[in-house]
């Protein structure tokens, strides 16, 4: 699969640089601020970044020694938070673990609760919030644990929630050279600048209405670690950040900027604990989701 989408996506590429004749090289993405650097937080965007809160029972597990096997289940609740963005109306792009996280709480004892390994959830409520504490109810509609996406359906909000004016676009990430001379084309590469909208925190340390801007750059177009280190359990579509990320930011967009044009190339989902870097994942294959009737 991998590989055919990189073939697609070289020859979407080969077919524009054909049509617009020789090129040396052919960079997707900005290495600079655009002029206008706050049109992501327009009026006309405020109902587009939304809050999310997932509810729910789920089985955990949890090793016993004193069981043939070690492990044992037990039924347990969870409660996670972050964010997410309209990308269709009634339709909203978040990160997977935001809406069925890793984890759940349960009892582990007669008078301890851990928490332990999500195994299966049983039940669970999606709660958007947009600018205003009364939330609407969402649904899953796409699910890639894999991958870390999420595409929620929100019929009460479809009428109220905005989806962003801004494309979607996957044009691959490194250095490919073209055929027949025709140059190199650059896709996501190291030093791009990118951008993210994340919520504010209240006093409590919870996510607010209000919103700003974080920008970054591109550290690598593959998720590395300290000394440029692959990190093996990342999957293949992950890039390096140097962007501020925190609890909550999960979820949120990325964007990198076309000769100053805002386009959506990914969504925040990852902080290192030891490094100030953070993780998105691109978004080879999300419109085929979003094509909806």
């Amino acid at each position: 699969m991998f590989k055919a989408l990189r073939l697609a996506c070289f020859l979407g590429v080969f077919l524009l640089v054909t049509a617009l004749g020789h090129l040396s090289v052919v960079y997707a993405y900005d290495q600079e601020k655009p002029e206008n650097r706050t049109q992501l937080l327009s009026n006309d965007n405020e109902y587009s970044y939304v809050r999310i809160r997932t509810f729910g029972t789920a089985i955990g597990m949890y090793y016993d020694a004193r069981v043939d096997g070690g492990w044992r289940t037990r039924q347990g609740v969870f409660e996670q938070g972050g964010s997410g963005f309209v990308v269709k109306n009634g339709y909203i792009l978040t990160a997977a673990h935001v809406v069925i996280p890793e984890m759940a709480s349960v009892v582990s004892g007669k008078y301890s609760t851990d928490v332990r390994a999500l195994y299966k959830v049983l039940k669970q409520i999606i709660l958007v919030y947009h600018f205003s504490d009364t939330p609407f109810v969402a649904t899953i509609h796409y699910l890639n644990p894999e991958y870390d996406i999420a595409i929620l359906r929100c019929d009460d909000g479809k009428d109220i929630l905005m989806p962003l004016p801004y494309p979607i676009e996957f044009k691959g990430v490194g250095i490919q050279e073209l055929p027949m001379g025709y140059g190199t084309y650059v896709g996501i590469r190291t030093g791009d600048i990118v951008c993210t909208v994340v919520h504010d925190r209240d006093a409590e340390g919870d996510l607010s209405m209000s919103v700003h801007l974080e920008y970054g750059i591109v550290n690598a177009p593959e998720p590395t670690g300290k000394d440029n280190r692959s990190i093996a359990w990342f999957n293949p579509w992950d890039i390096t950040l140097s962007l501020s990320v925190r609890p909550g930011d999960s979820g949120s967009p990325l964007f990198a900027f076309d000769n100053g044009r805002p386009v959506i190339v990914g969504i925040v989902r990852a902080a290192s604990l030891t490094e100030p870097i953070g993780f998105a994942v691109l978004l080879p294959m999300v419109d085929r989701y979003l094509e909806l009737p």
